[in-house]
């Protein structure tokens, strides 16, 4: 069990008191002032469970270095000693540094251990409770995922090859990309699960739609944002998958059939931010479907990236650029014809796999994992896969070099 406490003091003879109480009871270490420790903070691989600071410090007072241990490890409970105690600081010491204790010195030994227990207590319970949280997170998130690739192959298929090009995005930006960027591209066509999927289909191909179908369609997103708002911790989520289809270009707008309703009409339907509004994540999103659509239009990799420089106005020029640098080191794609035994992990299928009698079973894009791997071997075994799969490779020769 974690029962590190860590003293910071520029008082040495503090320092060595702390040591000689209270090692008895936990795992102590001391640094002479403020830089010291968030200097040793920062070298932990498991935070300390406990942070005791003195108020009084020179070139950093307490609150202040409790802040950064807040933003620098914000599991550690964070408790203040000081000499000089009145109202006035303890109230900002509590509403700034977010203090679990506020301690006066000289603190009893008794005291201080009976508050580092209670300190050490609430880390455990902190602990415990993130764990169950992200395991429940992790659970909510496979659930849906399973749910699309059941219920609209062709919609789970899209999301994947989505979510592989938006994680390159963000490498050719050399932007981080957190867990929020990369669950909202995974579930980005959850709310597809109430559109047909011919419809979709016709959609990812770049085929005329009806109005119904735009509307169905248009409509998904907010599907999306709708159903996982009964799970925490997705609110940055559900706004990236909101705004997906969100154009910087306010003159952008889908024609509009002539036995359709009014321009109106369907702009009352659609949610639009002001462009600046929209989140960059979306913008992100938006690219990554788009250029998704035109290749499954038909177009190889360069058209396809020549007809997304021609929307001017429409996208970010950083995300266009990364597009660019990405479309720059890959391959065109191509398809190798494969049996189901000659499959590895990690192969992305370039057509669908459907049974004998026709019924799609795996989308086109569908990354080969271990679970889909052991599906499709015992589809086979059954005799219920039309063999052989194609899968998609790259020629040796970069666009770039087409130039």
């Amino acid at each position: 069990m974690n029962n590190r406490v860590l003293f910071v003091d520029d008082d040495t003879h503090a320092l060595r008191g702390f040591e000689r109480t209270m090692r008895r009871h936990f795992e102590v270490e001391v640094a002479p002032g403020p830089r010291e420790g968030l200097e040793l903070i920062g070298q932990q691989e498991e935070p300390f469970a406990a942070v005791v600071a003195d108020m009084n410090m020179p070139g950093m007072h307490g609150i202040q270095f409790l802040q950064r241990v807040e933003r620098t490890a914000p599991q550690s409970v964070r408790l203040m000693l000081t000499g000089h105690p009145d109202m006035a600081t303890a109230m900002k010491a509590v509403n700034d540094g977010h203090i679990f204790r506020f301690l006066t010195k000289p603190c009893p030994p008794g005291v201080l251990k009976k508050a580092l227990d209670d300190a050490i207590d609430l880390f455990h319970t902190r602990q415990t409770e993130r764990e169950l949280l992200e395991n429940t997170f992790r659970g909510s998130i496979s659930v849906l995922t399973d749910v699309l690739a059941v219920s609209n192959p062709i919609a789970f298929g899209r999301s994947q090859r989505v979510h592989r090009l938006v994680v390159q995005l963000y490498a050719a930006m050399q932007r981080a990309i957190g867990w929020e960027q990369e669950v909202a591209a995974m579930l980005s066509h959850l709310g597809c699960i109430t559109v047909p999927s011919e419809t979709l289909e016709k959609a990812i191909r770049g085929e005329h739609l009806y109005w119904e179908e735009r509307r169905l369609l248009r409509r998904h997103p907010r599907v999306a944002y709708d159903l996982l708002a009964a799970i925490p911790r997705l609110e940055q989520v559900r706004e990236i998958i909101r705004w997906q289809n969100a154009s910087l270009d306010p003159k952008d707008e889908q024609e509009q059939d002539q036995d359709g309703p009014t321009k109106e009409a369907v702009a009352d339907e659609t949610e639009q931010p002001e462009p600046k509004k929209i989140p960059f994540a979306s913008r992100v999103l938006n690219l990554a479907i788009d250029f998704d659509t035109l290749e499954a239009s038909g177009l190889v990799r360069r058209d396809a990236l020549d007809a997304i420089l021609e929307r001017k106005g429409q996208y970010d020029p950083e995300i266009v650029a990364a597009l660019r640098r990405v479309m720059g080191e890959a391959g065109e794609a191509m398809a190798q014809a494969m049996f189901v035994k000659d499959l590895r992990t990690g192969m992305v299928l370039s057509e669908g796999v459907t049974t004998r009698n026709g019924l799609l079973i795996v989308a086109r894009g569908a990354e080969v994992t271990p679970a889909l791997l052991e599906k499709l071997r015992s589809w086979v075994e059954l005799d219920r896969v039309v063999e052989p799969l194609v899968v998609e490779t790259t020629t040796k020769v970069k666009l770039a070099e087409r130039d």
